[in-house]
């Protein structure tokens, strides 16, 4: 089962909503090298699992959750360790 975030936004009505959502997939880009022509990065792809605020569960209309998922694509940061820096 793919590792669940979470990310606060604001809602079209600007009413706070946190979503909880996984992100599979996608990688960075490679400048390429002598032997290389190298490639271009790719987004992770986005799943929202549920949205949320303190009344309780949210439904989402479908351009609140293009832009959330968009937003998602281009600003997520897995925050898994990195293994194969030893500084860390």
């Amino acid at each position: 089962m793919p590792r669940t975030h979470f990310q606060d936004f604001d809602r079209d009505d600007e009413s706070p909503v946190t979503i909880e959502y996984t992100a599979s997939g996608g990688c960075s880009a490679h400048m390429g090298s002598m032997t290389y022509a190298g490639h271009p990065g790719e987004p992770p792809e986005i799943e929202i699992v549920k949205a949320f605020n303190e009344a309780g569960p949210v439904t989402l209309t479908q351009a609140e959750d293009e832009r959330m998922c968009l937003w998602l694509a281009e600003n997520h940061e897995d925050d898994e360790p990195d293994y194969d820096d030893w500084r860390d």
